[in-house]
């Protein structure tokens, strides 16, 4: 079975941390990190989200995804650990996914209080670019545009040829990174 996990959360939320974490402990995880892969291919600006548009990163990383998708043949648990603030960036990842046949798509909702969410980001080295002020305001959008993830159901869309309403994704788990739970999980995304 082909699945994805698209981790979601606000900068500093410990989505990186967490994924390490989880792919340590499940050798057969396959993870496309976002900041990672751009600093070793085109340097650190480009993670900076005022220095690049969107559709410009957007374009290079789906071009990514398909390239390990197309080297993964046959069953794939593949996390993409990439920005998605909102329902039309979340929608189009989704729509990538399951354009590569993925069977799956889950999405991986990380809700961190926003102190901790601070703290944590201070801790990056990319860190001193940014005030306290944009971290927040960052937090305090993000978790404004995830309705969809906190809400699913009321952001299906209605197939008229089927009768049928479709959800975004398959499952949607909320996590604390501060607490290294996926409810009913016990690190498992098998």
């Amino acid at each position: 079975m082909r699945k994805a996990y698209i981790a979601s959360g606000p900068r500093g939320s410990g989505k990186t941390t967490f994924i390490k974490k989880l792919q340590s402990q499940n050798k057969s995880l396959i993870v496309f990190e976002r900041d990672e892969f751009l600093n070793r291919n085109f340097g650190e600006r480009w993670t900076d989200p005022y220095y690049f548009p969107w559709f410009l990163i957007a374009h290079v990383i789906e071009e990514e995804i398909k390239n390990i998708s197309n080297s993964n043949s046959g069953d794939i648990n593949l996390i993409v650990d990439c920005w998605n603030g909102n329902f039309d960036e979340r929608n189009k990842l989704v729509k990538i996914l399951r354009d590569l046949e993925f069977d799956v798509v889950n999405c991986i909702y990380f809700c961190v209080p926003r102190e901790i969410c601070l703290r944590w980001f201070r801790n990056k080295s990319d860190s001193v670019f940014y005030s306290d002020d944009s971290v927040i305001g960052d937090w305090n959008t993000y978790h404004r545009l995830a309705d969809d993830l906190r809400n699913p159901d009321e952001h299906a869309t209605f197939d008229l040829d089927t009768c049928e309403s479709t959800c975004l994704f398959d499952n949607i788990f909320t996590v604390n990174p501060a607490q290294m739970v996926i409810p009913g999980m016990r690190f498992n995304l098998q």
